[in-house]
């Protein structure tokens, strides 16, 4: 009785982790539809979009063994497409043009002076060095002028 307690969930645990498991994926070139068509095959999830909201150049990827989170993780990086999973179905849209993720922030020299009130130089701050700038959305905030 106890072993077949233990092959019954030994066998639903197998069963279930098949329609969620790893992908393994390699193409190159191909379109968003076909990419999204192999991740379906190998798992149990849908992928719900709107195909003229996310026109894509053609995508490479090749991955082995990954979840579903980081291969959809390396088909967005870099772009404005976010995904969430609800049960099955994973959807896919735009994200909102006012909100900046870390990884689309590109590393930027920046120059100038540093001056006081009546237009001065200030010494001290000369050799200055911005570690994390504050980033401001002034289309959301209605402002015009910088901080």
């Amino acid at each position: 009785m106890r072993l077949t307690t233990l092959l019954s969930v030994t066998t639903l645990v197998l069963i279930s982790s098949v329609g969620y498991g790893q992908i393994t994926l390699k193409l190159k070139d191909a379109s968003l539809e076909k990419v999204l068509t192999s991740i379906e095959k190998q798992t149990k999830y849908v992928f719900l979009y709107d195909p003229d909201e996310l026109k894509m150049s053609p995508i490479t990827i090749s991955v082995k063994n990954a979840t579903l989170q980081q291969t959809l993780g390396k088909i967005f990086k870099g772009l404005p497409v976010e995904f969430t999973l609800v049960g099955n179905n994973v959807l896919l849209k735009m994200r909102q043009s006012g909100r900046l993720e870390s990884d689309m922030i590109a590393d930027v020299m920046i120059s100038g002076k540093i001056v006081d009130e009546s237009g001065r130089p200030m010494q001290r701050y000369s050799n200055s060095r911005i570690i994390r700038p504050k980033i401001y959305d002034h289309a959301a905030s209605g402002r015009t002028n910088m901080p």
